[in-house]
């Protein structure tokens, strides 16, 4: 038992002087009487809003944990007609091909065009490992200027023997002397005449290149079709495209290196014993 002392209220102060008066009262009086404690209030408050938002939040949680779980049965449920169409052979095949090529690791060490001596060779880094798409593009441009240069080749060759009879003779240009049958013959102006087939011949150019021969990616870099059915889609076919084509852009800028040196044509590069 503990000793305390409780003030009168103010209804017996008239009664009895403002003194106190001992009473006994148990042990956790002062606890009871904390009650009326301003400080103890304001906790109570804050602890009973801390709950409450706790609450809360257990409440917002719990509903949005419901209406994803909800929102996955549904997707899960959603069965149609066309989930039971099976595919067309195409599309199999199509997904099948996508598939492998996502499994494959690309590597152009492994394409065709590395040979002997060299192997693969790309000392400046254009076509590294697992970039297919880029390797594509570097062969497709690889193949068109190796035709482009063949072509040329076999021009130069073909021009010293037919061409106009009034031709000029061999002038100085900025570049060095050139022939009238060979790069010389860029310079020469034929008249109206001439000027439209060099216009007919840029726009037959201009249409190959963006509207008939384009790149698809089903097919192989290169690959416009084979009309006369001539089997050259085979790897020893290819190789020998390629490895043509590397010979041919060296020999025209050969060819036409020695044009400016020697002031001769293709042909006449040849005849060193006249």
């Amino acid at each position: 038992m503990a000793e305390t002392f409780v003030a009168l209220g103010p209804d017996l102060r008239g009664q009895v002087s403002s003194a106190t008066l001992p009473v006994t009262a148990p042990a956790r009086a002062p606890a009871v009487l904390a009650r009326g404690d301003p400080s103890s209030s304001n906790s109570s408050a804050r602890c009973a809003l801390s709950l409450l938002g706790l609450a809360a939040l257990l409440s917002r949680g719990k509903t949005a944990r419901a209406a994803k779980a909800k929102k996955q049965k549904k997707q899960v449920l959603k069965i149609t007609e066309e989930s039971f169409e099976e595919p067309d052979e195409a599309t199999v095949r199509k997904m099948a091909k996508k598939n492998k090529k996502k499994k494959q690791r690309f590597d152009p060490a492994d394409e065709i065009g590395v040979c002997a001596p060299l192997g693969f060779f790309d000392p400046l880094g254009f076509a590294p490992k697992n970039k297919r798409k880029n390797f594509k593009n570097l062969r497709a441009m690889e193949i068109k200027h190796g035709r482009i240069a063949m072509l040329a080749t076999v021009g130069s060759v073909f021009q010293h023997f037919i061409h106009r009879p009034d031709l000029p003779a061999p002038w100085q240009t900025y570049i060095g002397t050139v022939n009238p049958v060979g790069i010389g013959a860029l310079a020469i102006y034929y008249g109206p005449v001439g000027f439209i087939q060099l216009l007919g011949g840029l726009f037959l150019i201009f249409l190959f290149e963006f509207f008939f021969w384009l790149e698809r990616d089903d097919r192989d870099p290169g690959d416009f079709g084979n009309p006369l059915g001539i089997p050259l889609d085979t790897p020893e076919m290819r190789l020998k495209e390629l490895n043509n084509g590397r010979m041919a852009m060296i020999s025209i800028v050969g060819i036409w290196a020695a044009e400016l040196v020697t002031k001769k044509d293709a042909v006449e590069q040849l005849m060193f014993w006249a």
